[in-house]
């Protein structure tokens, strides 16, 4: 097989699957900024895609999740960095709270303690200018899970 064939057979998509402790809130925080989701047979295990072609993230119910020791990440590659951005704050349902820029820092004991009351540990970076000529913001799931997501500069 040459180097040709074998790069062709690797086109396709990556699916990160991602641990939850609660499928409907994991589809609840998609669904605010416009994703469809799929719930498997038995209910642990869920996917969630912003249309039929594209992105897709799976999530695994995992009920012992600790997500300071096992949360998951993945990164995902759009072509608007901003307009990502503009819809997830435009949905109310994410906090703007890590940043270089002077957005507050919730702290890790601050994290440990809304995990400890059930809170959603959800949270938003602004889009940054990386010096690989990425474009990226880090979105936190409602488990701790990252999610980068990036675009090339233009």
């Amino acid at each position: 097989m040459d180097a040709g064939q074998v790069s062709r057979a690797w086109d396709g998509r990556a699916e990160p699957i991602l641990p939850t402790t609660s499928i409907e809130r994991t589809l609840d925080f998609w669904g605010a900024f416009g994703f469809d989701s799929e719930i498997w047979e038995d209910g642990g295990y869920a996917w969630v895609f912003p249309g039929p072609d594209g992105i897709r993230i799976d999530y695994s119910l995992s009920d012992d999740l600790d997500p300071f020791a096992s949360s998951g990440m993945a990164y995902l590659t759009v072509p608007d960095i901003d307009v990502v951005y503009e819809a997830i704050v435009a949905s109310g349902s994410v906090p703007q709270a890590v940043g270089y820029d002077g957005l507050p820092v919730r702290t890790t004991q601050q994290l440990r303690s809304a995990w400890k009351a059930g809170e959603s540990l959800a949270r938003v970076t602004r889009p940054l200018d990386q010096v690989w000529n990425k474009r990226e913001l880090a979105l936190f799931d409602p488990d701790n899970n990252l999610i980068r997501i990036g675009s090339l500069l233009r």
